[in-house]
């Protein structure tokens, strides 16, 4: 007897008109071309929002839903609320189906108009500027559709506070190697009711117009402050612990009235002067320790590195020390061997002269003696072995001008296994362009 046939039955499922997909670090809606082509691009959408210090605002970031059907219903109210049932944001909201024509260009079309028509998932997002967070903790999202009676729970946001580097002489070093990094940064605290205000500050030096009062350093802030009228009490411990986390990162320089201002480690003349003053000491023909102190001083240079540390002088176990030890962005470990400015590059037949082959070979036993004692040098070094990756050396030596062009490049291009080679020129000219390109 057959087997019958076992019938299968699709059963309805209860599911929420809308979905709460997330935030994101940008967000636009792409009108190009006929409205059925519209599109989303979305950059960084996650559920967890992460800072190193609270109460912070959610300026740039986008909340995400993927609403079902929205058609039936023409807006409704979005709030979040923090995990004491404090509200910390709302917004009405409406839209609009489009037609099936496309009047004028895609550019003049609403912003939060719909495309589509029947049962399927539409895609909306709305900015969070107005968005203050006070802790980390749970941000629970509410939605009422207009006409219902209740509003219900979409989902939930995790807001993280991270734990930054501490602010060491090396992690200094390498906020300097880069001109676009923030070298200072303040943020403004306040309350709506009465005009109080206090200014935060943190910065890879401490200024001196801090009066203690409205304007202080970071590290001085009081654990809680409170505004003129009572109203605002702000929890500064976080502040007071991590507001140098943001130190080094890469932003356009704010305004004067932003909660959170920046300046940049170098503006555009200001890097070009230091350029200047670099081109003048090389055509001065420099020793090695002058080279070694500008260098240190002016770590902008090294930039082409990719800094996260950089550590002058770091030995390698009792044996050697390198000039310096930068620790770049993909965590492999450079080993850098200055030479002087006037160091013979090439011999007359274009081979490598006995001076700058002699660096070579030096950064090639740095290198072999890392290897051997791997653990033990990281802790002479002053580096966790986890956070290293691998090890490479780096020469730095001689100039440009005087050798043949054919020999210059195919001395640049040649592979020397683990050791990178540059001139002094090399490194001016990057910084060069870093200040060309600076806006």
């Amino acid at each position: 007897m057959a087997n019958s046939p076992v019938r299968s039955q699709v059963m309805p499922l209860d599911a929420p008109r809308v979905a709460l997909l997330g935030v994101c670090e940008r967000a636009a809606f792409v009108r190009q071309g006929h409205h059925l082509l519209w599109r989303h691009n979305l950059i960084g959408l996650r559920h967890t929002l992460v800072n190193y210090f609270y109460p912070c605002g959610a300026s740039g970031w986008h909340i995400v839903f993927a609403c079902y059907d929205p058609f039936t219903f023409p807006g409704g109210r979005l709030r979040l609320t923090d995990d004491t049932s404090k509200e910390l944001f709302n917004i009405n909201f409406t839209w609009e189906q489009t037609t099936g024509k496309l009047e004028g260009s895609g550019l003049e079309q609403r912003e939060w108009r719909l495309t589509g028509s029947g049962q399927d998932w539409q895609l909306v997002h709305f900015p969070l500027e107005a968005l203050v967070i006070q802790k980390p903790g749970i941000i629970r999202v509410f939605l009422q559709i207009d006409n219902a009676a209740e509003e219900i729970c979409v989902g939930q946001l995790y807001c993280i506070e991270a734990t930054p580097q501490p602010l060491t002489e090396d992690r200094i070093a390498a906020i300097r190697s880069d001109p676009q990094a923030a070298k200072y940064v303040r943020v403004v605290l306040g309350c709506k009711k009465c005009p109080a205000k206090l200014y935060v500050h943190a910065g890879i030096d401490r200024p001196k117009d801090l009066d203690g009062k409205e304007k202080v350093w970071y590290e001085d802030a009081p654990e809680e402050w409170t505004c003129a009228c009572g109203l605002s009490i702000i929890d500064l411990k976080s502040v007071r612990k991590n507001l140098h986390g943001i130190l080094g990162t890469r932003t356009p320089r704010g305004d004067q009235e932003s909660e959170l201002t920046f300046i940049r480690m170098y503006e555009k003349g200001a890097l070009a002067d230091v350029c200047a003053e670099f081109g003048a000491l090389l055509d001065n023909n420099p020793g090695e320790q002058e080279l070694q102190q500008f260098l240190e001083k002016h770590t902008v240079f090294l930039h082409r590195f990719s800094p996260v540390k950089i550590k002058r002088k770091a030995p390698i176990l009792t044996k050697y020390q390198t000039d310096f030890a930068i620790l770049d962005s993909r965590g492999m470990l450079l080993l850098v061997e200055l030479e002087k400015s006037k160091t013979k590059l090439l011999k007359q037949d274009g081979g490598i002269a006995q001076e700058l082959q002699h660096a070579f070979d030096q950064v090639r036993e740095w290198h072999d003696e890392v290897r051997r004692h791997w653990v033990a040098t990281m802790e002479c070094m002053g580096f966790r072995h986890d956070e290293v990756a691998g090890v490479r050396g780096v020469v730095i030596a001689g100039r440009n001008q005087g050798y043949a062009s054919p020999h210059l490049m195919r001395l640049k291009g040649a592979d020397y296994g683990q050791v990178e080679f540059y001139t002094y020129d090399d490194l001016l000219e990057d910084a060069v362009n870093l200040a060309r390109h600076m806006e």
